[in-house]
């Protein structure tokens, strides 16, 4: 089952059935989603464990298809979620497949390496010719349709450093992963700049602030962290340098016109998705259906925000839950990165216990690598409308499985002191 998953993970990343038309037209995923439903209809390993976190998410899942039956246009929510519930039917497999210390290394591992082989995929195919033409200057676009727009792939890749920073914390990997995963430092960066996404940029200025705060060797980090950044600025063009510089000035856009316009746009998306939300206070207008709530000369504009459209698209069923989720899982988050810690001290103790000790020690950083995501992710949610991520369900596995991996040391432990005491008693 777990291959089978890492099988799902591959085609939810990458989407190379959105990237090459006979793929499509064949709808691989659709099939491999059915083959892994009878897998795991029939298997013994399966465990259905419910939780808050677990029950938030399906609470929250479920108001989505209530809000979209109840929406101003079923057919649009529906093609809005269709995506957003096959990626979900695969992470609660996980959540009741692969809930065992051995199995969240490997799907984190698994989720890096693949995030990787896109965005290796996605440079190969900018390097061909393939990008976008937007805001007066040439960006890199993603490989897959779906999250492949220069600020969506931006996204991407800024949410994959919290894994990495996992990954390069802990022993679990290969050297030659390891290497890889340093090559992928530079490389990543560069794709990222050359989006030209300002969202993006401030996305990865946030998770480096997130890292400063962590840091035990500030001085080492703010030098390292300014000579890669200043190698990767040397490749970039004069149009990427002066759309990250419009940050501070506007004027110095590739195309000021249109930068003025996207965030004028961002803005009036986060008023109307208000305005929409007191006309709809409960259900919302149903999952991309702001689109029809503009005037006809504003008309297919979405919310661009994060808040607005969670409450215009789902209203209150849907944002309460959501909102409650995500909380949960910061909290739930830090303790398990704070049990962690301590457990690791305990271990300590007994030189017998060190493979113990350095699964809780990944998974306690596990708990940091989650915290940092939800930052990224809402961060990303200020200037976007990125309710429908799979990186929201992916917080949530590892939030859920992680607290379970953690109470079982913990209980493991309490076991084996009592175990210890009656010895020498």
């Amino acid at each position: 089952m777990l291959y089978l998953l890492m099988g799902s993970l591959f085609l939810l990343i990458v989407r190379p059935y959105e990237h090459f038309g006979i793929l499509g037209d064949l709808h691989l995923e659709r099939f491999y989603l059915i083959t892994l439903l009878i897998v795991f209809a029939v298997s013994t390993r399966k465990k259905i464990r419910m939780d808050s976190v677990v029950v938030l998410y399906l609470m929250y899942f479920i108001s989505l298809w209530i809000c979209s039956l109840f929406g101003i246009d079923f057919y649009n929510s529906y093609s809005t979620i269709y995506s957003y519930t096959t990626e979900s039917i695969v992470f609660i497999l996980m959540l009741f497949s692969i809930y065992d210390e051995r199995g969240y290394i490997k799907i984190i591992e698994a989720v890096m390496v693949i995030t990787a082989l896109y965005v290796l995929l996605s440079l190969r195919e900018f390097l061909g010719g393939r990008f976008e033409y937007a805001m007066g200057m040439v960006r890199m676009k993603g490989f897959d349709n779906t999250y492949g727009q220069s600020n969506s792939f931006a996204t991407t890749i800024v949410l994959s450093y919290p894994m990495l920073w996992l990954l390069l914390r802990t022993n679990f990997i290969s050297k030659l992963v390891r290497y890889g995963l340093y090559s992928y430092i530079p490389i990543s960066l560069l794709c990222l700049f050359e989006t030209g996404s300002r969202g993006g940029f401030v996305q990865f200025v946030a998770f480096l602030g997130l890292l400063f705060l962590k840091s035990k060797r500030k001085f080492l980090y703010i030098v390292t962290t300014l000579v890669v950044f200043s190698v990767v600025w040397s490749f970039l063009p004069p149009e990427i340098h002066n759309r990250y510089y419009s940050l501070i000035d506007p004027s110095v856009a590739p195309s000021a016109k249109s930068a003025h316009e996207a965030a004028e746009g961002r803005i009036q998306g986060f008023k109307q998705g208000i305005a929409v939300w007191r006309q709809y206070p409960l259900l919302g207008v149903g999952p991309g259906n702001l689109i029809y709530t503009w005037s006809n000369t504003a008309k297919g504009l979405q919310a661009h925000n994060l808040v607005a459209q969670l409450l215009s698209d789902t209203g209150l069923l849907g944002t309460i839950p959501f909102v409650l989720l995500f909380s949960i899982c910061y909290f739930r988050s830090n303790w398990i990165a704070a049990a962690g810690r301590k457990l690791v001290g305990e271990y300590s103790q007994y030189p017998d216990l060190t493979r113990e000790a350095r699964i809780v020690d990944f998974v306690s950083k596990a708990g940091v690598a989650i915290k940092q995501s939800i930052a990224v992710l809402f961060v990303a949610g200020l200037t976007g409308h990125n309710m429908l991520r799979y990186n929201w369900v992916y917080v949530v596995y590892l939030t859920a499985v992680g607290s379970w991996i953690m109470h079982r040391y913990i209980n493991m432990k309490l076991e084996d002191d009592e175990s210890r005491r009656l010895q020498h008693a």
